[in-house]
């Protein structure tokens, strides 16, 4: 998925606030709040959490979270005054948030927050490529 305006995706493809919570309850009724039924095996092991990416003005957040991302999204969002964005985020675990920070070490402004460079967007477009939740 390339860097896009996620309001202008989200119209296109008809997700509304509406759609999004019918999803989130259909999924809690199945037993799935936390998508553990999901979790497969990947070269990192066992997939185990969702790694997720938020942007804020120029820098972006890799984090990881058992829960849903859209919940840690609002966590976040308590003690920022600037509005943060989920960019997008994958069913993973910790070692590909780990080898994510490594990959982008040059690019760290502060813990797990990265300065949006032309490189930075190349490598989170490519894992959100691989696998687009």
């Amino acid at each position: 998925m390339n860097a896009i305006d996620i309001d202008a995706y989200n119209r296109k493809h008809g997700f509304t606030e509406r759609r999004r919570a019918e999803n989130f309850i259909a999924g809690c009724l199945l037993g799935v709040e936390r998508m553990g039924q999901f979790y497969g095996e990947t070269a990192y092991g066992r997939d185990e959490c969702f790694v997720y990416f938020a942007k804020c003005r120029d820098a972006v957040k890799i984090g990881m979270t058992r829960g849903h991302p859209e919940k840690r999204l609002r966590e976040l969002q308590i003690g920022c005054p600037e509005k943060i964005e989920l960019f997008g985020f994958v069913i993973a675990n910790r070692g590909l948030e780990a080898d994510l920070h490594k990959v982008l070490a040059q690019d760290n402004i502060h813990g797990e927050w990265f300065r949006w460079s032309e490189f930075c967007q190349q490598v989170v477009n490519g894992c959100l490529d691989e696998i687009v939740i």
